[in-house]
């Protein structure tokens, strides 16, 4: 008998998307984190994906997120020493109420 978690995981049912834009936002409720692209900084970015959460799962997400940030930087360290420069012009974190 399979494992629904195996189904998930299966490489033809799962679509990737490159994502160098973000926004974060929340409200009593629930949180919002929109994931799009965008290449020049005179142009509106291309929201491709919403995931709404409830504030518990957002807080799983970001400390899996946390972990396995923590294990990249273990193996890969030189890779993540973006200056805060170089990582606004490359995407943008927003903590927006409401919304």
């Amino acid at each position: 008998m399979s494992n629904i978690h195996d189904k998930w995981c299966e490489p033809h049912s799962l679509e990737g998307k490159y994502v160098n834009f973000f926004k974060v936002g929340h409200n009593a409720f629930e949180f919002v984190i929109d994931f799009g692209q965008v290449y020049d900084e005179n142009q509106e970015p291309h929201i491709h994906t919403r995931i709404i959460t409830s504030p518990v799962y957002a807080k799983a997400f970001l400390e899996t997120l946390r972990e396995s940030v923590e294990q990249y930087e273990k193996i890969l360290p030189i890779l993540l020493t973006m200056t805060d420069d170089s990582l606004s012009n490359s995407c943008s974190i927003r903590n927006c109420r409401n919304g």
